[in-house]
């Protein structure tokens, strides 16, 4: 099950993404969810926000660059079912342009092929990787996306993107997961964190 953390404290990336794990509960904040085959949009006040980042005395477009580049670490996190591993982009540390792309995208992919401490096989790897990249150009054909940080957990992947404006429909996001779901489970939910908390953990 996919799981956000809004309101989670600058802590330590084990201690973050122990508690990202673990709150399940959060996951009914979401604003977009799809779950099994069901994806629905919840309204909120998307247009008093967008009022706010564009009021006065705030930017009307992204600084540049818009992409800052690519700086990949890998954090080691000590979970409860064992050792996740973290592949983070570091050169999104200290972003400026954060409230342009308020809306966090949160995808957890079930590994079929897994190995002793239920990470992927090589092989498994590989095939998450392409869903990867196959979901960032679904993304990226209607969004500006930021990939931010990917974990490997007993089990599990999760992939963490931040987007501008959601446009996707439910008929969209069916075609596109319906597939993917014939072999593994997935859950996707996008939910509106303008400050990045989600990711905090990992970046500052």
């Amino acid at each position: 099950m996919l799981i956000f953390c809004s309101l989670i404290s600058r802590v330590s990336a084990t201690e973050f993404y122990r508690a990202f794990v673990l709150n399940l509960i959060i996951s009914n904040l979401i604003g977009l969810q799809f779950r099994a085959g069901r994806y629905k949009f919840q309204h909120s006040s998307t247009m008093r926000f967008f009022k706010k980042i564009f009021g006065k005395g705030q930017p009307s477009r992204p600084m540049e660059p818009v992409f800052p580049g690519e700086g990949y670490t890998i954090v080691k996190l000590e979970m409860k079912d064992g050792l996740a591993l973290a592949t983070v982009n570091n050169a999104y540390d200290n972003y400026a342009n954060k409230a342009f792309y308020p809306w966090f995208v949160g995808v957890e992919l079930q590994v079929i092929d897994k190995n002793d401490n239920g990470h992927p096989t090589d092989e498994e790897a590989a095939r998450l990787n392409i869903i990867q990249e196959e979901l960032e150009t679904f993304l990226k054909e209607q969004h500006t996306v930021h990939s931010i940080a990917r974990v490997t957990r007993n089990g599990f992947r999760d992939i963490m993107m931040y987007i501008d404006k959601p446009k996707l429909t439910q008929e969209e996001v069916n075609n596109f997961f319906n597939g993917i779901q014939k072999d593994r489970e997935v859950n996707f939910g996008i939910h509106q964190d303008s400050s990045w908390n989600a990711v905090s953990g990992f970046i500052k």
